[in-house]
């Protein structure tokens, strides 16, 4: 798929109202929501675009979307570098992969409300 240009996606979330702001964020008031929302990689952005305008990716967008999502809020969290929560091979430590695991059920839950 092409990659959308930045402008455009930016300016659907501009337009998207604060409560599916929030769904996807789990922030609540909009300076955080903006403020996570232009920390967030160029590619990430254009992936929760992608899952809101896709019919038949959005499944396995919605799975890529709700992970990286998961990372971010973990990082954010214990305020370290994924590398350092997780072994050479890349598994998370167990006290880290706990709380992703529970980071993502959060982050998948609000974002499946969003198309109810």
């Amino acid at each position: 798929m092409k990659r959308m240009q930045i402008s455009t996606v930016n300016e659907w979330w501009t337009a998207l109202a604060m409560d599916v702001k929030s769904l996807i964020t789990g922030i609540y008031d909009r300076a955080g929501a903006q403020l996570f929302w232009q920390n967030l990689p160029a590619s990430d952005r254009q992936n929760i675009y992608r899952w809101q305008q896709a019919e038949g990716e959005k499944h396995s967008l919605l799975m890529e979307i709700v992970c990286e999502l998961a990372d971010t809020a973990l990082v954010s969290e214990y305020g370290i570098p994924l590398d350092d929560m997780s072994d050479e091979n890349g598994s998370f430590y167990e006290e880290y992969q706990d709380r992703f695991n529970d980071l993502y059920d959060e982050i998948e839950e609000r974002l499946l409300t969003i198309n109810q």
